[in-house]
């Protein structure tokens, strides 16, 4: 049985990171990446050209649909869904 890590971190949850950055720390793929912006199920917090900003809560969600996704084997349809439910749930609990 898999199970995530709902422990809130201690750091700053609204630093910003890059895009290689949350690449490097969530261990999806910019393509990934770029088509979940492309799907509308993820948005940068700030974008100048091509220079684009994520939330270090947005990197921690998307290590965690990773996780689900190895585990699961899921498709990219269903990782995209996977991102959206963690997405509203990290809403709802806000």
């Amino acid at each position: 049985m898999m199970t995530l890590k709902t422990k809130k971190p201690s750091v700053n949850a609204r630093a910003t990171l890059s895009m290689a950055q949350v690449v490097q720390l969530s261990g999806i793929s910019e393509v990934d990446l770029r088509g979940l912006m492309d799907y509308g199920v993820l948005s940068p917090t700030a974008s100048g050209g091509e220079d684009l900003a994520f939330s270090l809560g947005c990197a921690m969600m998307l290590q965690r649909a990773q996780v689900l996704r190895r585990d699961l084997a899921l498709d990219s349809h269903a990782f995209a869904l996977s991102v959206m439910f963690l997405t509203e749930v990290a809403q709802l609990e806000a």
